[in-house]
C-alpha cells in the first residue's frame, strides 16, 4: 500500500514537471532547457519580465510567491524584470464556503455554529494561500477570520521539491543557471512559504508590532484573538474603515492627505530604524482609514527584521548618501552585501560617483527614495553584490512606501524624514551604553582567544615536531623568540585597551556635553580617562622604539 502511494506521488510529481515545462516552453523559455542563448533584441529584453509574470500566474500559488520573491531581489534580476513581477496579483477565485467551514470545524473540533454566532459566507478577500471572512464570536465581538486553503501545503511542498531539483539541474547544465544562484533562491522561497503557511508567526508579529506602536492614537493594529488562532487560522478584531486606495480617501482634503502620508511614513521608518521589526509590504490595500482620521495597519505575512548590526550598517549607508561621500557609500554597500572576491572596486567607485552626480546639491526634500533604492539595487546587480534578504525587504518596503506617499502627498520627502532616524542611529553608537556593549564584546573575544591560545600553540608545536610546518626562519634562541612574541602580544593587548578606552572617553564626551547642566563627575572622569590613554600611548611608543633598537 505504501509503495502504491509512493508510486502515485511520483506520478503526480512527474505530471507537474511536464506541466511546468510546457508552460515555460509556451512562453518562449525553451532556451533554458536546450542550452541555447536567447536571441538578443530590444523586444526580447522588454518582454522577459512580462513572460515570466504570465508563467507564474499560470502555474499557481507557489510560482506567484516565487515571482513576488524575485521582485524583491533586483540585485539578482534586472530592474525591468523586477518591476514587471511586482505586478503579480495574489488574488484567485474563492474556495466554496462549505470547504472553509469544514476546515474551521476540523481545526477547532467544534461545529461551525458553536464557533461563531455569525460568519459571512462571502469572503472579504481571497488569495492563493488563504481567504478572509467576517464573523461574530459567541460573546458578540466582530472579527476577521483568515483561513488557509485545504491542500495548499501539499501542493506547495510538491512544487518547491520540483523547483529544487530543476534549480540544481540548471546550475550544472545551463548558462543561465551558472549565472544565478538558483538553489539559494529556491531555498529562500521555501523558508518564506513556510513562514507564510504558519499563521502563528503572523499572530506573533502582529502582537509585537502592536506593543511597540507609539501611544498617540494615530495608528492601530487589530488585536489578535488567541483562542481562535492556530497554524492554519488567524483571527483578529474586525476594523471598519476605507482602504487607502478607495474613492472615499481620494476625496479627502489635501491637508488630511498630508497628515496621513506623514503618519504612514513615520510609522514604517520608526518600525524599521528604531524597533527593528517592520511591515515589509505597506501597500494601500494594507491600510484602512477610520472615520476619526486614524489608520489601521493590516496583514503581517511579510515582515522584515533588522538586528542592531543591520540598523548600524543601514545608518552608515543613509549617512553616506546624505553626505554624498563616495568612499563611504562604496564601503557601506560592500559591508551590506556579499561581494564577489574579484569585485572591481575602481569600477564600483566610478559608478557610485556617476550616481552621486545625479543628486549633487539636490535638496533632500527633492530626492525620491524610490530612485535611491532602484539605483542602489542596479549597482548591486551590475557588480554582482548579493544583498541579504533583510535589506531587500527594506528596499521593497521603501519603494512601496514611496508610492503610497506620492499618492497622498507628492511634496513629502521620505529621505528627509529618514535623516533624523539615521543620525540618531549614528550618534547612538557613541553613547556610554553602546561603548560598554562594545567593550564587553571585545573582552569576550579576547578571552576566547586567550582560552584557545594554548591549544593552538600545542597544535603548532605538534605539527612542527612532525615536520608538517616549514618556516623560512631558523630560531637559535627559543627564549628570545618567546620574549619577542610576548612583547608583541602585550603591545597588541595594550592597543586593544587603548582603543576601548578611546571609545569610552568619546562616549563620555558626547554623553556629558549632551546633558544640561554638565554633571560634576564629568570633568574628573574625562581627566582620568585622558591620563590613562596618555600613559598607555607613551608606553607603546617606548616599546616600539626599544624593539627597533634590538
Amino acid at each position: 500500500m505504501e509503495g502504491g502511494k509512493w508510486f502515485m506521488g511520483r506520478q503526480a510529481k512527474w505530471r507537474r514537471v511536464q506541466q511546468i515545462t510546457r508552460v515555460f516552453l509556451k512562453h518562449g523559455f525553451g532556451y533554458l532547457w536546450d542550452g541555447r542563448k536567447e536571441i538578443a533584441s530590444p523586444e526580447r529584453g522588454r518582454s522577459m519580465g512580462r513572460r515570466l509574470r504570465q508563467v507564474c500566474e499560470e502555474l499557481g500559488p507557489t510560482f506567484v510567491k516565487l515571482g513576488q520573491l524575485i521582485s524583491t531581489r533586483p540585485d539578482l534580476v534586472s530592474p525591468e524584470v523586477a518591476a514587471e513581477l511586482e505586478q503579480l496579483q495574489d488574488q484567485v477565485p474563492p474556495v466554496p464556503f462549505e470547504v472553509i467551514a469544514r476546515r474551521l470545524e476540523e481545526e477547532f473540533d467544534k461545529p461551525i455554529d458553536r464557533l461563531f454566532s455569525f460568519i459571512d459566507p462571502t469572503p472579504l478577500a481571497a488569495a492563493s494561500i488563504g481567504q478572509v471572512h467576517k464573523a461574530r464570536l459567541p460573546w458578540g465581538q466582530e472579527v476577521a477570520v483568515k483561513v488557509q486553503r485545504p491542500g495548499i501545503e501539499g501542493q506547495i511542498e510538491t512544487d518547491v521539491a520540483i523547483l529544487e531539483e530543476l534549480a540544481a539541474w540548471a546550475e550544472v547544465h545551463t548558462q543561465w543557471g551558472k549565472i544565478y544562484p538558483l538553489t539559494a533562491i529556491v531555498g529562500e522561497l521555501r523558508q518564506s512559504l513556510r513562514r507564510e503557511l504558519d499563521y502563528r508567526l503572523e499572530a506573533q508579529y502582529a502582537r509585537q508590532m502592536r506593543r511597540r506602536l507609539p501611544d498617540d492614537g494615530n495608528v492601530y493594529i487589530p488585536e489578535v484573538v488567541g483562542e481562535y488562532s492556530t497554524r492554519r487560522v488567524f483571527t483578529a478584531e474586525y476594523m471598519e474603515g476605507s482602504k487607502l486606495s478607495s474613492r472615499a480617501v481620494e476625496a479627502l482634503g489635501q491637508e488630511r492627505k498630508r497628515r496621513l502620508a506623514r503618519i504612514i511614513a513615520e510609522t514604517i521608518l520608526h518600525q524599521m530604524l528604531v524597533d527593528g521589526l517592520f511591515h515589509a509590504d505597506p501597500h494601500p490595500g494594507n491600510w484602512l482609514v477610520k472615520k476619526d482620521g486614524s489608520l489601521v495597519l493590516l496583514d503581517f505575512g511579510m515582515v522584515g527584521r533588522l538586528t542592531p548590526e543591520h540598523k548600524s550598517q543601514l545608518a552608515d549607508l543613509i549617512i553616506a548618501l546624505m553626505r554624498q561621500d563616495t568612499p563611504a557609500i562604496v564601503e557601506a554597500l560592500l559591508n551590506l552585501g556579499v561581494a564577489p572576491a574579484d569585485v572591481d572596486r575602481d569600477a564600483l567607485y566610478r559608478d557610485v560617483e556617476e550616481i552621486r552626480d545625479q543628486f549633487y546639491e539636490v535638496p533632500l526634500h527633492e530626492i525620491d527614495i524610490r530612485d535611491v533604492v532602484q539605483l542602489t539595487f542596479e549597482l548591486s546587480f551590475r557588480h554582482q553584490i548579493r544583498l541579504p534578504t533583510h535589506l531587500t525587504l527594506v528596499g521593497k518596503a521603501m519603494v512601496t512606501l514611496g508610492g503610497v506617499v506620492e499618492q497622498l502627498d507628492p511634496s513629502l520627502s521620505i529621505v528627509e524624514l529618514a535623516e533624523p532616524f539615521g543620525t540618531e542611529l549614528f550618534v547612538g553608537r557613541y553613547t556610554p551604553r553602546a561603548a560598554a556593549v562594545k567593550l564587553a564584546a571585545y573582552g569576550r573575544r579576547w578571552r576566547k582567544i586567550a582560552e584557545e591560545a594554548p591549544d593552538w600553540l600545542a597544535e603548532w608545536a605538534s605539527a612542527a615536531g612532525g615536520g608538517e610546518v616549514r618556516l623560512g626562519l631558523r630560531l637559535r634562541d627559543g627564549q628570545w623568540a618567546l620574549r619577542r612574541v610576548e612583547r608583541a602580544v602585550n603591545r597588541l593587548a595594550a592597543s586593544v585597551i587603548l582603543l576601548s578606552l578611546a571609545v569610552v572617553v568619546a562616549a563620555l564626551v558626547l554623553g556629558g556635553f549632551a546633558r544640561s547642566p554638565v554633571p560634576t563627575w564629568f570633568y574628573t572622569a574625562l581627566t582620568v580617562g585622558l591620563a590613562v590613554i596618555a600613559g598607555i600611548t607613551l608606553w607603546l611608543i617606548m616599546e616600539i622604539m626599544r624593539s627597533g633598537k634590538k
